[in-house]
């Protein structure tokens, strides 16, 4: 009987050291979705009220157009805002960089990328190679697309080889059954032909649900289009949602949070680098919808901000302009 109890005890006591360690390895490990650097946050101007915002909210990236528009836009006043509250940069080269010219030629965009990488290699941390560069209105061939690309790759690697460079330029997940995404997928597969990933480290894509109510159909299409993706460049291409968002306007600000906190947990569970939302405040450029903002355009706090403060940064630490929300998060 002593021996027995003995036994006993030594089970209870392995037992509980089980239970312990799990407990504490559960604790001590990361959730994907929340992990350090995986959210950042598209912006169309980051005054130093927008950027003490974005770190308010936890996020360690901002992304935006390289460009200068006097009076309107400012890709610097962006960096020295991030910078100097420790925001990493995702900067654009697309047609906001060549001045809405789209008449532009090889050796143009060779000179706005040299001028541009060179003016800012130590305060932008990525480099994207255009925007939607299927766009309906103004799509671009992919030989050309992948020329630029090349040159590009070539001066940002020379200039600032610790930043890494984004190709695709945000090719879509879901188009919401038009043809955009059958258009973005032949892209796709003429950039892996022509060899692209050789000129890139990561791939930049788009999710959007497209629709006025989000169903379990969005994320199927989005895991869908992922692995295509994926299987037509090399395993090692790392793989960043560099928009995604769902307007207020569609089912309610509480909604729009909903989606922001399963898109965090689903790009999260799905070897993803990193997720940027669209967009930090309401714009003009995101008409006929322009209510994809964590903020209102008078920078009015909704829902989807507080949630993501929660997740990145924790309940605890939320701020008082969430109080009045719902207690805080949607």
């Amino acid at each position: 009987m002593r021996f027995a109890a003995q036994t006993s005890v030594i089970a209870l006591a392995l037992a509980l050291t089980l239970v312990f360690l799990v407990l504490t390895s559960s604790a001590a490990a990361p959730r994907a979705s929340t992990r350090p650097g995986f959210v950042g946050i598209s912006v169309h101007s980051l005054t130093s009220n927008e950027a003490d915002l974005v770190k308010l909210a936890g996020a360690q990236w901002v992304r935006a157009d390289v460009a200068e528009l006097p009076g309107e836009y400012s890709f610097a006043e962006i960096v020295a805002n991030a910078k100097s509250r420790g925001i990493k940069v995702l900067g654009i080269l697309d047609i906001w960089t060549m001045g809405w010219d789209w008449n532009f030629s090889l050796n143009d965009w060779e000179e706005a990328v040299r001028v541009n990488v060179g003016q800012y290699r130590n305060d932008v941390d990525a480099w994207e190679i255009w925007n939607e560069p299927e766009y309906p209105s103004n799509p671009l061939a992919p030989e050309r697309y992948f020329a630029m690309l090349r040159t590009a790759y070539s001066i940002i690697k020379d200039y600032a080889p610790q930043s890494e460079v984004l190709m695709g330029g945000g090719l879509h997940l879901n188009t919401g059954g038009d043809s955009w995404l059958e258009q973005d997928q032949a892209f796709a597969k003429r950039l892996s032909e022509l060899g692209a990933d050789q000129y890139a480290d990561g791939i930049s894509l788009h999710a959007y649900p497209w629709t006025n109510q989000v169903s379990n159909w969005v994320w199927e299409k989005y895991s869908e289009s992922l692995n295509f993706y994926k299987s037509l460049f090399r395993k090692t291409l790392q793989v960043w949602i560099t928009e995604t968002g769902y307007p207020a306007q569609e089912e309610g600000d509480n909604s729009q949070a909903a989606y922001l906190t399963e898109a965090i947990s689903f790009f999260g569970a799905r070897a993803v680098n990193a997720m940027f939302w669209y967009e930090l405040r309401d714009t003009p450029y995101s008409n006929p919808t322009p209510s994809f903002g964590l903020f209102t355009d008078t920078l009015a706090a909704r829902p989807a901000f507080c949630s993501l403060q929660t997740l990145l940064v924790g309940q605890q630490t939320q701020s008082t302009m969430c109080a009045h929300l719902s207690g805080g998060a949607a």
